[in-house]
């Protein structure tokens, strides 16, 4: 009995050392877990630093291909406004070019006018004084005919005006001058009318403003044109006529009555043909017929200067004339 207890008390303490290694072989296992934790915790780490790295590497990538696209796009808009100003440079140049050269045409054709009209005035003075030395008995039929067609003198009185308002560029008379001209010029046009078996025209408002603003045109582009058949149309709305007189001046203060270019128009008379309807030599008359057109009623004139002297006076009419050759019907020989 004594010795089955002995046994048991033996074995127990058999049993320490195995508990132990027991005890010591689960630490080492839990050791061994925890680096294994360990370690993978550092690779988890490591990958997403890894991945940290890649995504600012990726985002640092797509922000140096968006610096260089924004860099490629700005040199590019600098290239097409370079070339957009070098083109609208060199188109500038071009128009300036353009307007040069038609300056200069414009000029060389001006003296060209003026020469003509003075080799023109020259001409018809020379002609004149050979007349005077003509006997009476052996005039020409023609010259008869001409002198028959004459005229009382008109005893009217008719105001110079001067040309002193400036306005956009070229001078033009003040509005109670301006007036004056357009009376003047009415009276002068009734006057030749009525020996013309033509009824008296009336000013209106719509066709002296035309004339007017016509006439700072011309004088502004230093020109002699017609304006266009479409532009006087929109007056009225239908056919509009119109008569145009320029001239040269070296005289600084000038000054114009509205009779000048009305007694300038009636003057192709000498070459209109009554019979016929037409001018007689190939001599220019529209502006004759114009002016005692029996069909036009209503008048507007206007005037003005540039700074180099050169005046233009412009007349429109209503209803127009000098239109499908009806020249037989509206234009007839003076009678005194």
């Amino acid at each position: 009995m004594g010795c089955s207890c002995h046994r048991d008390i033996q074995t127990i303490e058999d049993i320490k050392p195995t508990n132990q290694t027991v005890l010591n072989q689960n630490e080492n296992t839990l050791n061994n877990l925890t680096k294994i934790n360990e370690t993978k915790e550092k690779e988890k780490i490591e990958q997403e630093l890894k991945e940290k790295d890649k995504l600012e590497q990726q985002q640092k990538g797509e922000m140096e291909e968006k610096e260089r696209k924004e860099k490629e796009q700005k040199e590019k808009e600098e290239k097409e406004r370079k070339e957009k100003e070098q083109k609208e440079k060199e188109e500038k140049e071009r128009k300036e070019k353009e307007q040069k050269e038609k300056e200069e045409k414009e000029k060389q054709e001006k003296e060209q006018k003026e020469k003509e009209e003075k080799e023109k005035q020259e001409k018809e003075k020379k002609e004149q004084e050979e007349k005077k030395d003509v006997n009476p008995d052996e005039q020409t039929g023609e010259e008869e005919e001409s002198h028959n067609k004459q005229i009382p003198s008109d005893p009217g009185h008719y105001l110079k005006i001067p040309l002193s308002t400036k306005k956009k560029g070229v001078f033009v008379p003040n509005k109670n001058d301006l007036e004056r001209f357009q009376r003047d010029g009415l009276k002068r046009h009734n006057y030749y009318r009525k020996y013309h078996q033509s009824g008296p025209m009336e000013l209106t408002k719509k066709l002296n403003d035309y004339a007017q603003s016509y006439a700072e045109t011309l004088a502004s582009k230093d020109v002699m044109q017609h304006s266009s058949d479409k532009q006087r149309d929109k007056i009225y709305g239908d056919w509009t006529g119109e008569n145009l007189y320029s001239f040269w001046t070296s005289e600084k203060n000038l000054t114009i009555n509205g009779a000048a270019a009305v007694d300038s128009w009636y003057d192709e008379i000498n070459d209109y043909d009554f019979e016929k309807g037409k001018s007689k030599n190939g001599g220019v008359v529209g502006h004759f017929t114009q002016l005692v057109w029996k069909g036009s009623t209503q008048l507007g004139m206007g005037i003005a200067r540039n700074s180099k002297n050169s005046v233009y006076v412009v007349a429109n009419y209503h209803f127009g004339g000098n239109y499908n050759s009806a020249e037989k019907t509206n234009v007839f020989p003076a009678k005194a």
